[in-house]
C-alpha cells in the first residue's frame, strides 16, 4: 500500500490561533477565499511512463484550501489498483468512465496539524461532491478516463475538465490575468478589468462592462493540417483538407489563409491565420524589392509567395506590405481578394486626353480596346463613373458586339466617364 500523503508544506498549520489565523487572512487575500490552484501547471496529473495503464503522477506544485496554502513538494504516484488511494473505501479500479484525481483537505485546530492527501473518486461517486466548495474537502485537480479493454480496466486519457461534467475542472486563483480551462459565464462583478487565457481555446479574452471580448485577432487562426507547407506561406485547402502552398495559376489555387505553425490537427499542432497582422511571410525571389506600403499580390511562380508586381493574366491582392522586405521575408497586412483576370481602364471626354466621344446616330459613342486582354466580351464587367461627382452611373448603352472593344453609348458629350474593363 503507498501512502497517500504527497511531501508537502503548508503555510503555518492551524493549531496556534493567533499566528495561523493571522496567515490565513494574508493567503485568503491571495486566494480570494476560494479552493483553488495557484497555477494552470501547478498540480497537474500526468501519465506515469512507467505503467501508463493503471497509475498516474501528479507534479509539484500550490493549492489554496480552508485559506492554507499547501505546497507540494515533490513527484507524488497514484496507483489505481490501490483501494487505499480512494476517497471512499471498498472496491476501486472497477468501473469505465471518468475518475477524478482530487486533493483532500480539511481545515481544523489540532495537534497534529492535518495533511493533505492525493485521493481518487470513482465514477459512480463523481456527483456526491461540490469540488472546491469550502462544504467539501475536495479540490479537484484531473478527469481521468477508464476504458474496459475486455479484460482490464486502463486509463484511456487524461484531461482538466470532465467533459460530461464541465462545471467539475481545475479552478485557479481569480486574478485580473489569470487562466481557465473553459471560459466562465461572464459575471460583472467579478469579471470586469480581467484578463483570462483560455486553455482549451488558447486565446485571451478581457472582461468589458457586460460581457467577454476576445482580446486581438486570435478567432481569426485554427487548427489545420499544415506539414505540406513551411511558416509564412500562403496557402488554400486541397481536396484532401490540408493546407497547400498557394499559387495565381487558378482561382481554385488562390489563398485564404497564410500558415503560422506546422504540424498536424492530430498531433495538436497545425495553425494557420485568416487575417491580419501576419509576420514573416515568405516573398517571391523575383519580386521587385519591397518597402512598407506596397500593394502585395499572391505569386504566379512560386507558390506560397507575395510579390510587388500585379501578375496576369490572373492576379490576386493579398494585402499590404508592413515592413521593408528582409532576407526574402515581409510583414503585411493580410486581407485577400478574389482573384481578377487582366483588366483596364479608359477616360471618355470631349475636353481631355483619352477616348473621345464620337457622335454616331443623333448619339455619342466612345471606344474602349480590350485587345490586350486575355478575354473575350461576354467575360466582362463593365462600370462607368461620372468624373464631376465620382458617382457611379449607367450610360444609356454598353454594346459588346464589336471584337475586342467595349462600346458606351450616351445621349450627350458633356460627361466625361472612367470606365474599368475587368474580366
Amino acid at each position: 500500500m503507498d501512502s497517500s500523503i504527497p511531501e508537502q508544506y503548508r503555510a503555518v498549520d492551524p493549531f496556534a490561533s493567533y499566528d495561523s489565523n493571522t496567515v490565513n487572512q494574508l493567503v485568503e487575500i491571495r486566494a480570494r477565499a476560494e479552493n483553488v490552484l495557484d497555477i494552470p501547471c501547478g498540480l497537474d496529473v500526468i501519465s506515469d511512463s512507467t505503467s501508463p495503464n493503471d497509475t498516474v503522477i501528479v507534479r509539484p506544485g500550490y493549492a489554496f484550501k480552508d485559506d492554507v496554502m499547501i505546497y507540494v513538494s515533490e513527484e507524488h504516484s497514484v496507483d489505481f489498483n490501490d483501494q487505499d488511494q480512494y476517497v471512499s473505501f471498498g472496491s476501486g479500479f472497477d468501473e469505465a468512465g471518468n475518475y477524478y484525481i482530487v486533493l483532500e483537505y480539511t481545515y481544523i485546530k489540532s495537534r497534529p496539524a492535518p495533511q493533505a492527501r492525493i485521493k481518487i473518486v470513482k465514477p459512480s461517486q463523481r456527483g456526491n461532491y461540490d469540488y472546491g466548495n469550502s462544504s467539501t474537502s475536495l479540490v479537484f485537480l484531473k478527469s481521468v478516463n477508464v476504458i474496459w479493454t475486455g479484460s482490464e480496466f486502463n486509463i484511456n486519457s487524461l484531461a482538466d475538465y470532465d467533459s460530461t461534467l464541465i462545471v467539475n475542472q481545475r479552478q485557479f486563483a481569480k486574478m485580473y490575468g489569470g487562466a481557465v480551462v473553459t471560459l466562465p459565464t461572464f459575471d460583472r462583478c467579478r469579471d470586469r478589468g480581467r484578463i483570462l487565457y483560455v486553455l482549451s481555446e488558447d486565446k485571451f479574452y478581457f472582461g468589458l462592462d457586460g460581457a467577454w471580448k476576445l482580446v486581438g485577432g486570435s478567432s481569426l487562426e485554427f487548427a489545420i493540417d499544415t506539414d505540406s507547407v513551411t511558416v509564412g506561406d500562403l496557402c488554400y485547402v486541397d481536396s484532401t483538407g490540408k493546407a497547400a502552398a498557394a499559387i495565381v495559376t487558378s482561382s481554385d489555387t488562390a489563398a485564404d489563409m497564410i500558415a503560422i505553425e506546422i504540424g498536424t490537427v492530430a498531433l495538436g499542432t497545425g495553425k494557420v491565420t485568416l487575417t491580419g497582422h501576419v509576420e514573416d511571410v515568405n516573398v517571391d525571389s523575383t519580386s521587385p524589392a519591397i518597402v512598407i506600403g506596397d500593394l502585395l499580390y499572391l505569386s504566379g511562380s512560386e507558390a506560397g509567395t507575395v510579390t510587388s508586381t500585379e501578375t496576369s493574366p490572373l492576379s490576386q491582392v493579398v494585402g499590404r506590405a508592413l515592413t521593408d522586405e528582409a532576407a526574402s521575408k515581409v510583414d503585411i497586412l493580410f486581407f485577400p481578394r478574389a482573384v481578377l483576370e487582366s483588366g483596364t481602364t479608359a477616360k471618355i471626354t470631349d475636353t481631355l486626353s483619352g477616348v473621345d466621344w464620337v457622335l454616331d446616330s443623333g448619339s455619342y459613342r466612345g471606344d474602349v480596346d480590350i485587345s490586350g486582354l486575355n478575354i473575350t466580351g461576354q467575360d466582362v464587367t463593365v462600370s462607368c463613373r461620372d468624373t464631376a461627382d465620382d458617382m457611379v452611373i449607367t450610360p444609356q448603352d454598353i454594346d459588346l458586339s464589336v471584337a475586342d472593344t467595349v462600346r458606351i453609348w450616351m445621349p450627350a458629350n458633356t460627361v466625361t466617364l472612367v470606365v474599368s474593363v475587368v474580366g
